[in-house]
């Protein structure tokens, strides 16, 4: 259901005419566990962004939070935004830096 809904908000936003829209997770193991739950799901154009990414590409993309820190985005929806997934304070400040990366 969730990947279903980050879907179709990716797509909506593209429409809108968004080109580079992050997916952010707070962790490269969940990065990588979003990316290919979400290519299962039928995306074939999201790109995985990891330390060894060299260059970003305009699109839809999968990201951590920690690799995203002074990046900006046109559009950005957080992959789990829960209570639970960000419950101490230094969560908090990650779910922050992750907000505040779309421009738009």
């Amino acid at each position: 259901m969730r990947d279903e809904r980050i879907l179709k908000d990716i797509e909506a936003l593209k429409v809108e005419g968004f080109e580079s829209i992050a997916v952010i997770t707070k962790t490269a193991a969940e990065s990588r566990a979003a990316f290919e739950s979400l290519r299962m799901q039928g995306s074939e154009a999201l790109q995985l962004i990891t330390k060894e990414t060299a260059t970003f590409e305009k699109g839809a993309m999968v990201i951590p939070v920690y690799l995203a820190k002074g990046v900006e985005f046109d559009a950005v929806l957080i992959y789990e935004a829960s209570s639970q997934a960000y419950c101490r304070e230094n969560d908090r400040k990650l779910l922050y830096t992750a907000c505040t990366r779309a421009m738009h």
